[in-house]
């Protein structure tokens, strides 16, 4: 794939990433589903939680990202800073050896 081919790949994916519909309505579809599962562990945090401890048990570390960025308002930024301070807390319960993956258009 060409640099200029994947860069607007890149932005439709993320313009489609803010439709909160269409990302339940593909998690229903097997094909995209597959696809996606690549790249999300799940539609909760125990689902990241679980991909998190199967990494470390083939020796690998992981990144967890709290899906939502673009937020507009200062209540979604809150929202998504408690989101991951549940996250860290249970990582740290868990032992697990992972790291947040944080976005400034996120906080």
């Amino acid at each position: 794939m060409r640099w200029r081919d994947a860069a607007i790949l890149r932005t439709l994916l993320l313009k489609l990433s803010t439709r909160r519909r269409l990302g339940e309505a593909m998690d229903r579809v097997p094909p995209a589903r597959r696809f996606v599962r690549r790249f999300v562990a799940g539609p909760s945090a125990g689902d990241a939680l679980a991909a998190l401890a199967r990494l470390n048990a083939q020796g690998l570390d992981g990144a967890v990202t709290y899906l939502g960025e673009n937020v507009s308002t200062a209540a979604e930024a809150a929202r998504a800073a408690g989101e991951y301070l549940e996250l860290l807390d249970a990582i740290a319960r868990r032992r697990l050896r992972a790291v947040p993956s944080l976005k400034l258009t996120h906080l």
